[in-house]
């Protein structure tokens, strides 16, 4: 597919770079705009992604491109797609206690390796850690 690709019209040719230019010079600065701004360039990527995954160039960076162009669409583009939304309902109490003790433990023992690393000029007390996990530390 890339040797018919490459061997095209000098005019299409000049007409891929134009368009290749305005895709990516030009579109970039509509994906901080409203919606309709936001899906023009959605669109716009996924063509110039197409284009690059028919002429065979590049292997699947099409592919990962296009996958990364999704964040430029709400959900509102996808309705008919996606299942009903499911009722809200709230987390217990007790599920948000159990996150907050992991994710406390997780952090603290994250930052043992950077306190070696720094072979004693950070004290683990400068550290946020609670106390009891400090002072039964060995250092």
């Amino acid at each position: 597919r890339s040797y018919h690709a490459h061997h095209m019209p000098q005019a299409l040719h000049r007409f891929s770079v134009l368009a290749t230019f305005v895709v990516e010079v030009v579109l970039p600065f509509l994906a901080w705009g409203p919606r309709p701004f936001r899906l023009l360039a959605w669109t716009g990527f996924n063509g110039l992604n197409a284009m690059i995954n028919l002429s065979g160039n590049y292997g699947f960076i099409g592919f990962l491109n296009t996958m990364e162009n999704l964040s430029l669409t709400d959900d509102t583009l996808w309705a008919h797609l996606l299942a009903p939304p499911a009722p809200p309902y709230g987390t217990p109490l007790v599920m948000r206690g159990l996150l907050a003790v992991v994710l406390s433990v997780y952090i603290g023992v994250s930052l043992l390796p950077l306190a070696r690393a720094a072979k004693g000029s950070v004290s683990l007390r400068t550290l946020w850690l609670p106390p009891t996990v400090v002072e039964g530390l060995p250092w």
